[in-house]
């Protein structure tokens, strides 16, 4: 069972989810996209607080994240996607 700090952790490495697939598009991701993802992991705080964050990037810069990771990231992300369109439909009808 995880720990609250390990979900935690989870959820973290998640927020860069859609960086890695980006820079996984092509199926090679180059050194120039793997010092992007490393610098905004840096900007938010992540590769200084927590192993499993700089575990779990360095492996998916390395190998592609498993499929799983990413369905997660958008059924994490989905509430929050769907709520921001409707409050811009809702900007756009006034």
């Amino acid at each position: 069972m995880s720990t609250r700090q390990e979900e935690i952790e989870r959820i973290a490495a998640l927020a860069l989810a859609p960086l890695i697939e980006v820079a996984w598009a092509d199926g090679v991701v180059t050194p120039g996209e793997r010092q992007g993802v490393l610098e905004a992991a840096k900007e938010i705080g992540l590769q200084q607080h927590s192993e499993f964050c700089r575990t779990t990037l360095k492996r998916w810069l390395h190998e592609a994240p498993p499929t799983q990771a990413l369905e997660e990231w958008r059924r994490l992300l989905a509430p929050t996607l769907a709520d921001r369109e409707a409050r811009a439909a809702r900007k756009t009808e006034k």
